[in-house]
């Protein structure tokens, strides 16, 4: 049995995918815990294999520390872009580094995510 943890709406919404193929320019959003994050998709190698970008996202309401938050996003290239891959029925960011010694590594880490919804959310009781 899985352990849920943070938002249930969180817990509910990641790793649906809201779109029938994959294409740039396509929302992503990274649920934590009970916050949510916006990406687009910036790059698709194939349907298993993409790359996505941080967006830029400016809070248009005025409910202060509120619930009821509404966004606007706006697409920025010099903003981080991630790697990720499908794999195991669930999506994996993919980091590379160089060691001092000038070898290459790679590390796969889990992400929950949603692609085809591009979302924000701050959730202020944390």
């Amino acid at each position: 049995m899985s352990k849920w943890y943070g938002s249930i709406d969180n817990r509910l919404d990641e790793n649906k995918q809201f779109v029938k193929e994959i294409k740039v320019g396509d929302g992503v959003t990274e649920y934590l815990w009970s916050d949510r994050h916006p990406y687009e998709v910036s790059k698709v190698i194939n349907q298993k294999h993409i790359f996505i970008r941080e967006m830029d996202w400016e809070r248009t309401d005025s409910n202060g520390m509120s619930d009821c938050q509404e966004y606007r996003y706006i697409s920025n290239p010099k903003n981080n872009e991630y790697e990720l891959r499908f794999k195991y029925n669930h999506w994996y960011k993919i980091t590379h580094w160089t060691d001092k010694e000038g070898k290459t590594h790679r590390k796969s880490i889990k992400i929950n995510i949603s692609i085809g919804v591009m979302e924000r959310y701050y959730d202020f009781s944390f």
